[in-house]
C-alpha cells in the first residue's frame, strides 16, 4: 500500500473508529498500529486470510463513506490550516491587514463551534 493512501485511511480510523464493527475495528487497527500482514492478523482473529481482506476493505469503504458523509478529517484539516495561517499572522505582526486577520478569526469561531457539536455528536 501507498504511504499516501496508508496515512488517509489511518486518519480516518482514528476519526471514525468507534463506528466500525469490532471485527472491522480489529482488523484496521491490527494493519495499521501493529503493522500485522493478513496472515498474522488471520491467525489472531480466527478468521481465514480472505475475510481479512473482505473485512479490510469493507472497514475502508465504510471509513471513506462516513467521510464523505460527514467531512470531519476534511473539516480538521480545514481548521489546522486557519490556525497555523494564524498564528502565522499573529507571529509576523502583520498588523497593517486587519481584514484580513478579521477573516480567520470568524472562521477560527466558527470553526471552534463546530468541531463543539461533532464532539458532542460522537
Amino acid at each position: 500500500m501507498e504511504i499516501e493512501k496508508f496515512a488517509e485511511i489511518l486518519k480516518l480510523f482514528e476519526t471514525y473508529q468507534n463506528l466500525l464493527s469490532d471485527e472491522q475495528f480489529n482488523v484496521l487497527s491490527s494493519y495499521l498500529e501493529e503493522g500485522l500482514m493478513n496472515s498474522e492478523i488471520a491467525e489472531n482473529n480466527s478468521i481465514s486470510r480472505q475475510a481479512v481482506g473482505k473485512t479490510f476493505k469493507t472497514a475502508v469503504s465504510k471509513l471513506e463513506n462516513l467521510e464523505t458523509a460527514l467531512g470531519i478529517v476534511k473539516f480538521r484539516e480545514t481548521l489546522t490550516k486557519s490556525l497555523d495561517k494564524i498564528s502565522d499572522f499573529l507571529e509576523n505582526g502583520k498588523t497593517e491587514n486587519t481584514k484580513f486577520f478579521g477573516k480567520y478569526m470568524e472562521q477560527y469561531e466558527w470553526a471552534k463551534e463546530t468541531e463543539k457539536q461533532i464532539n458532542e455528536m460522537m
